[in-house]
């Protein structure tokens, strides 16, 4: 799913869609498995790789349903950043897309692809990963972010 999402900003803006996104699912997926021998034997049977292949496009679909790429031009994607806080934490990881607006706002974005977080795992207790990316950020940029945002692409 990451990696459609990547890939799929390689595109003109114009060709980022639905069917754009879904045709590249299973090539992507090839693709990896090539890089990756152990990958393919997450799935031994058929049907198991056919039910992952059909979540991947359940979840491109959630995607879809909560932003339009076609309207996005992010300034950074699959960015590295690393930062020390003033007490001396390390702060380290990736950023899977960076938008900056016209007016200079700056939203991250991480994509979760995962199992959604039930509600009483929410709020006060979770620190989301993409608060600790915008610390990152604001220390390497030298810019606070104004938004950091999860991108949830699957329902509870």
């Amino acid at each position: 799913m990451h990696a459609v999402l990547e890939r799929l900003f390689d595109r003109p803006a114009g060709e980022r869609t639905p069917a754009a996104a879904a045709g590249m699912l299973e090539p992507e997926w090839v693709r990896l498995c090539d890089g990756d021998a152990g990958l393919a034997e997450l799935f031994a049977e058929q049907a198991e790789r056919e039910q992952f292949i059909a979540d991947a496009h359940s979840a491109l679909a959630g995607y879809f349903r909560l932003e339009d790429p076609r309207r996005l031009e992010p300034a950074e994607r699959e960015w590295y950043v690393e930062a020390e806080l003033p007490s001396g934490l390390r702060l380290r990881g990736y950023v899977d897309r960076l938008d900056v607006s016209a007016a200079g706002d700056i939203r991250v974005v991480d994509y979760k692809t995962g199992k959604v977080p039930l509600e009483a795992y929410e709020g006060e207790r979770a620190v989301p990963d993409e608060v600790l990316r915008a610390g990152d950020l604001a220390a390497a940029r030298g810019d606070p972010p104004g938004a950091a945002a999860h991108v949830p692409v699957r329902r509870r």
